[in-house]
């Protein structure tokens, strides 16, 4: 049976003075030893008796004789550390991380909905995707570096940086006065944006008690999930009444208030400090930010970049054989294949753990989860553009409808899990109905686009997308934790996390793609005339204006981009069943009975 000790968190283990505590060099207030809860304040620091210190765990203890000198006799304790009353710090602390966890889901959910706005307002209705696009891809760089640079830098001046970043673009966005200001504070937004959703997760697990994180990470799951099924609806609201720009504003106050929080009530911890000469102090620094695979992530977002230019301007402004498109496409091909040599055997500590990529449930898990967040990004990407473009809704109906899909998305988590307990951990049965369910839906939606189906059978069909997307998340997490020992579990969720950020960028990324070149191609087969050329440019670059012309040609734009969503909607299905081909290859282990060196029985 585990020791006290062995229960505490790393945390509490990682503050603890290496050397004998009856060295004069140590003052009173380091000798207090750390109480259960570690949560950054300075009300309590002296409230713990004194006793003997626990030893410093093997990955300090191999670092710290590694830079320690025969002679030197100094500590080594993790910086600026206090333990404080959890019933009342951790209430608000977790009000923060949640706060920070919910904003950047909220703002995506509004974008959906208001690109098209925005794009018609800046002329530039073609290339409203890359409203989304460029905060996804700065999102998709933050992941695998911000709880890493945490590490060294400390919690608390990273969250204060991913706040500062998140503010500047909103702030940016809402003065934008152009679209390339609104793109540059898209990106500055998304390292903000993509890095608070993290580091939310990686607090919790360090300042939570094991038995109590399933509780408090609930609480940044349902927000999240909150955000995404009110942004559509608020951003509609606002955009009708005030305008699109205090859809970006609306983040300002919040910002401000956990900024202010982070700044005083939260002290930094988790950055190990080298009391000694300030070289060997840089010397620790500069190694253990040469541990963090830079280039991975370098390589990683120079491919996306790369294959975002490529779907989103080739065949809309930029015909396929463009020195530009053939440049992108031999670019992403090249940094894929140099990303995957780096993580095989360049990097000494790679983005993607090695002991990952020869698990069957990981790598199947982690596929099949790409494809379905790319029929999902997809989705909630062209459903407001139906709403709006081929159905005439206004902007806050598009939202209030939009919304039906969202809030089913935490029904079906719920559901899954219980199905999962009662069946003893198997996950592959539901997994297999969840994602043919999924598929079976889009291929209705598609129908729905192009009117061969009544509204009610096509509104009936969002919930059911909500739920078996919901159902799918919870039963492709349950597939990989099965199967990897407790010790990888974190390396495996990186893994899924970066596949699931890829997913949602592809499919945004290809359904505009498809639905650009199709209406482009068919507005030029249908409008003739010596106005021809400046009504479809008009068109394109300003969807939301459409309702000026005539009625005749507004029906016209309603048909041909209902025929173009449709299109996109059959790659969406083809994803969908693209992803069932990993699932049936998943090994459906009993979760239930999984031991901790990761066996299980499988059927």
């Amino acid at each position: 049976m585990a020791t006290k000790e062995e229960k505490q968190p790393l945390l509490n283990h990682a503050c603890a003075i290496v050397e004998n505590h009856h060295h004069p060099s140590i003052t009173q207030k380091q000798q207090k030893r750390p109480s259960y809860h570690t949560l950054p304040s300075s009300s309590r620091a002296s409230s713990s008796s004194s006793k003997s210190f626990p030893t410093l765990p093997p990955q300090y203890q191999e670092e710290d004789q590694e830079n320690r000198r025969p002679d030197d006799k100094k500590s080594l304790k993790l910086s600026n550390t206090t333990f404080v009353d959890p019933d009342r710090n951790l209430t608000w602390i977790t009000i923060c991380l949640c706060v920070g966890a919910c904003l950047p889901s909220l703002d995506v959910s509004i974008v959906f909905t208001i690109m098209n706005e925005i794009g018609t307002e800046f002329h530039r209705a073609h290339l409203a995707t890359w409203l989304h696009t460029s905060y996804a891809m700065s999102c998709l760089a933050t992941l695998p570096l911000a709880g890493k640079l945490s590490d060294v830098f400390g919690r608390k001046y990273i969250m204060l940086l991913l706040v500062a970043l998140f503010f500047i673009g909103s702030v940016g966005c809402g003065a934008a006065t152009s679209m390339n200001q609104i793109l540059i504070s898209r990106v500055l937004a998304g390292f903000g944006g993509g890095g608070l959703q993290l580091m939310s997760n990686v607090v919790i697990q360090d300042l939570v008690p094991s038995h109590q994180r399933g509780q408090y990470q609930s609480y940044v799951s349902s927000v999240q999930t909150l955000g995404i099924a009110l942004g559509s609806p608020l951003g509609g609201f606002i955009t009708d009444t005030l305008g699109w720009r205090y859809a970006f504003k609306l983040n300002i106050i919040p910002l401000i208030c956990i900024s202010y929080y982070y700044t005083f009530h939260f002290t930094n911890y988790n950055m190990i400090d080298i009391s000694r000469e300030g070289q060997q102090q840089k010397t620790l620094l500069w190694k253990k930010l040469k541990s963090i695979d830079f280039m991975g992530a370098f390589l990683l977002g120079l491919a996306n970049l790369s294959f975002a230019t490529t779907v989103l301007l080739g065949g809309n402004t930029r015909t396929w054989t463009d020195p530009l498109i053939i440049t992108a496409i031999i670019t992403t091909f090249v940094s894929f294949f140099l990303f995957i040599l780096q993580q095989t055997y360049w990097a000494s500590n790679p983005l993607v753990s090695r002991s990952c990529i020869v698990n069957r449930n990981v790598i199947c898990s982690s596929l099949a989860y790409f494809f379905i967040c790319m029929s999902n990004g997809s989705v909630d990407f062209t459903i407001p553009q139906f709403f709006m473009g081929v159905l005439g809704f206004t902007t806050s109906q598009s939202g209030m409808w939009t919304m039906m899909n969202a809030l089913a998305v935490p029904i079906g988590c719920y559901c899954a899990g219980h199905y999962i307990r009662y069946h003893q951990g198997r996950f592959q049965k539901w997994l297999l109905v969840s994602t043919s369910s999924y598929t079976g839906a889009i291929l209705v939606m598609s129908c729905w686009m192009v009117s061969m189906i009544p509204f009610i059978m096509g509104i009936a069909c969002m919930p059911i997308l909500g739920f078996s997307y919901g159902s799918t998340l919870v039963s492709l997490l349950v597939a990989v934790t099965a199967d990897v020992p407790s010790s990888d579990v974190a390396s495996a969720m990186s893994v899924m996390m970066l596949f699931r950020s890829m997913g949602f960028l592809y499919g945004t990324a290809i359904s505009s793609s498809i639905i650009q070149g199709n209406l482009k191609t068919l507005l030029e087969a249908k409008i003739n005339g010596p106005s021809a050329e400046y009504l479809i440019h008009f068109i394109r670059t300003s969807i939301r204006q459409v309702h000026t012309l005539s009625p005749q040609l507004q029906q016209l734009v309603a048909d041909v981009l209902g025929q173009s969503l449709q299109r996109a909607y059959i790659f969406m299905a083809f994803s969908c069943a693209i992803a069932i081909l990993p699932i049936v290859y998943l090994k459906d282990m009993n979760h239930q009975k999984r031991t901790g060196g990761g066996s299980s029985s499988s059927s």
